[in-house]
């Protein structure tokens, strides 16, 4: 067996087994994925919120890294988080659905978002 393997016959998961025995709902880079939205681009639910009602943007940027853009669909709508960097300077862009506020914060910088698209400048 191999992912090759697997892709032939239609997987779109990891499966539990090489040879297609047991679960085949194992999602193949789950991890990775969570990791670019979650840590880097810094999107995740207030602790007490539902459905991404309020969110907090959060990113934490490695050095050497110039450029990232992103979004995911929840319930309330689409939030997208994009950041370029240019020398000292970073300019990030934010979308959140209507009716959804967000906190953004990075490296000392919180400010509160509630219209749906705000861009944000920050110095490093």
């Amino acid at each position: 067996g191999s992912f090759g393997y697997m892709m032939d016959r239609g997987a779109t998961t990891v499966w539990e087994y090489w040879n297609g025995d047991g679960s085949h709902c194992h999602p193949m880079f789950g991890a990775c994925a969570v990791y670019l939205f979650n840590s880097l681009l810094g999107i995740v639910q207030d602790a007490d919120s539902y459905g991404y009602e309020r969110i907090v943007i959060s990113p934490k940027i490695p050095d050497g890294l110039d450029e990232a853009y992103g979004s995911i669909l929840t319930t309330k709508g689409r939030i997208s988080v994009g950041f370029k960097r240019d020398g000292q300077r970073i300019e990030f862009t934010v979308e959140i659905p209507e009716g959804t506020s967000a906190l953004f914060k990075f490296r000392g910088i919180e400010e509160v978002l509630t219209q749906p698209k705000k861009n944000i400048h920050c110095e490093v």
